[in-house]
Order: C-alpha cells, then sequence, then structure tokens
C-alpha cells in the first residue's frame, strides 16, 4: 500500500508546488506594464486603464483601456450601471479591437464619436483571438456577476472564430489558470490534446497557415469545420439566451476577409450558415460582404489594397471607415 501512497503523495506536493510558483509569478511578479494579460473567467483579457504602446507587426499605436478592460480613448472609470443614456457593447476579435490602427481610427471609435451626439454610449470589448466560447462567457461574466448594464450587444463574428472554436472547446473558467501557464500541467495537457483529437494540427505555424483555407479546402474544412461551427453556433445561441434573460438586444455581423474578396462569393458555406442560423433564431443579422466585394475580378486586388493593412488581413484606416459608415447605415438601435 505504502508504494501506492508515497509516489501520490509526492506528486500532488509536486503538482501544488508546480501551481503555487505559476499563481505567484502570474500574480505578484508579472510585468505590470504589459497589456494582454490571462483571465480565469474568460481565457484572456486587456489589463484594466492600460496607457501605454501597443506593438502591431511595424505598426506601434497609443494604447489605452478604460476600467473595465476594454479599449477606448481614454483610461476613465466607466459606471457599470448607467440610466441616463443607452449603451451598445461591440465584442468581437481582432478587428473589433481594432489592432494595427489608433482607437478613433477604429470603428469602433468611430461610430463611438458618431453616437455621442445622440447620448449614445459605445463599448468595445473585443481582443484579439475571441471567437463564441469567450464572447459567450466574457459577456456572462459583464451581465451577471459585473452587473454591467447596456441596451444592445453587437457581435462582430469572424471567419477565423471557426478555427478558434476548437481551440478553446476544452477551456472552462477557474481560479486555477493563473498558474498554469508554462507549466507542468499546461505542457502535459497539450500533449494530450494532440493525442485526443490527432486530426488537429497543435502546431502554430500550420494553424495560421490553415487560418484562410478552410473553407475552401475539403480536407481542411472537415478538420476545423465540421465541429467547429457546430461550437459556434452552440455558443452564440447560449449567448443568445442570455441576452434574452437579461433584456439586450443582439445582433450579429459577418465580413469577409482578404481571401473572400480575391474569390468574389458572396454566399459561401460560411455566409450560408450564419444566414441560416439568424433566420431560424430570429437574430439580426449585417453582412458585410456585400460592401467589400466586386463582381469585377479586377477590382478585388484594388480592393484589398485600398482597405487592408499591408501584407495583413486586418483593415487599415479606410476599411474602418467603410465598415463604420456601412454599421451606422444599417444597425437598428432604437
Amino acid at each position: 500500500m505504502k508504494k501506492i501512497i508515497y509516489p501520490l503523495y509526492f506528486l500532488l506536493v509536486f503538482l501544488l508546488l508546480d501551481w503555487g510558483v505559476g499563481f505567484f509569478y502570474h500574480r505578484v511578479l508579472a510585468d505590470k506594464s504589459k497589456l494582454r494579460v490571462k483571465s480565469t473567467r474568460y481565457h484572456h483579457d486587456l489589463r484594466p486603464q492600460f496607457l501605454g504602446i501597443d506593438n502591431w507587426g511595424d505598426f506601434k499605436q497609443p494604447y489605452r483601456t478604460n476600467s473595465l478592460g476594454f479599449r477606448d480613448r481614454d483610461t476613465g472609470t466607466i459606471a457599470l450601471v448607467t440610466t441616463s443614456k443607452k449603451r451598445v457593447v461591440f465584442i468581437g476579435d481582432s478587428f473589433t479591437e481594432g489592432v494595427g490602427v489608433s482607437f478613433d481610427s477604429s470603428f469602433v471609435g468611430r461610430i463611438a464619436s458618431t453616437w455621442k451626439s445622440r447620448n449614445i454610449e459605445v463599448l468595445n470589448a473585443g481582443v484579439v483571438t475571441y471567437s463564441p466560447r469567450l464572447y459567450y462567457l466574457k459577456m456572462k461574466e459583464w451581465i451577471e456577476n459585473q452587473h454591467l448594464s447596456f441596451d444592445h450587444l453587437v457581435v462582430v463574428l469572424d471567419n477565423a472564430d471557426i478555427q478558434d472554436e476548437i481551440v478553446y472547446e476544452k477551456w472552462t473558467p477557474g481560479f486555477w489558470h493563473y498558474s498554469t501557464a508554462g507549466s507542468v500541467y499546461e505542457k502535459a495537457q497539450i500533449r494530450l490534446n494532440k493525442i485526443i483529437t490527432p486530426s488537429i494540427s497543435w502546431d502554430q505555424e500550420d494553424y495560421y497557415k490553415e487560418r484562410d483555407k478552410w473553407l475552401y479546402e475539403p480536407a481542411l474544412y472537415q478538420k476545423w469545420a465540421s465541429r467547429g461551427f457546430s461550437l459556434a453556433l452552440q455558443n452564440i445561441k447560449k449567448l443568445q439566451q442570455l441576452c434574452l434573460s437579461n433584456q439586450r438586444k443582439l445582433t450579429l455581423v459577418i465580413f469577409p476577409r482578404p481571401e473572400q474578396i480575391h474569390r468574389r462569393n458572396l454566399s459561401d458555406s460560411y455566409v450560408r450558415a450564419w444566414t441560416n442560423f439568424c433566420k431560424q433564431e430570429k437574430i439580426p443579422l449585417i453582412n458585410l460582404y456585400e460592401y467589400f466585394i466586386e463582381t469585377d475580378p479586377a477590382q478585388a486586388a484594388r480592393v484589398i489594397r485600398s482597405y487592408f493593412i499591408p501584407g495583413d488581413v486586418h483593415w487599415n484606416d479606410q476599411g474602418h471607415q467603410l465598415v463604420s459608415n456601412a454599421l451606422l447605415n444599417e444597425l437598428n438601435i432604437n
């Protein structure tokens, strides 16, 4: 019996020490000047009231977050509850966060400036590599636990979300997440993922290479989308129920990346899936494909040059202007 108990005892002590060192590092020794932080509730977030510089490729932008940890024009304190004005929250991934451009140039910043005269406050909850699972978990935290009041939630869906849903599928909220980065546990979990899901490449280089190809290559579609779409639809359904239960309106937005613009397909499988889902669930859907995609093949290169950061899939200032104009025209904020 002792032969079993002693190894288990030492293993338990080792794991507790591993956890404790990780917790101490992330809560006490971690660099407080860093913008991007871990979250026990919804995986990762932005540091509240951050004032500094964010690097995105060759771009360096002055960067600020408000007291909620949402990207903003300044580092001010945002009241959790407001009754004096309407409030609209945008959530999405890097496109919504506005990487590579200033807050004022981002589509959320532009909409915030325009709606200020209408006494509508705009908040940006978007963060890089978010996906429907994290959209749901973040809004659940802010609605149910932090009691953030707002009237309308706008979810800006990126087709990369489908791939990211696979990545976050087994992630669950918990206090222990503070301590696992770089730990023995995390390394073991990565190895376990490779064993459990051998069809999924957990290599970072392959992950990004396949990001814009799964829509068009059957093997990659089977690898990512067959499961990823199912997860995305489930999580948006949960988000819809959360909004309905708390009297929040919900609107979804879809848009094309450069690959879709180049192919000039206004109704690919991604568009059809979200269109059918929104029709079935009676959720307003804003489709930005027609704002970017030209029927003339010669125009595709011009559109990409005009609206995207060179060598990047993200919008430049002009791209954000186009998106803000489209959303201002189509969003129904009553």
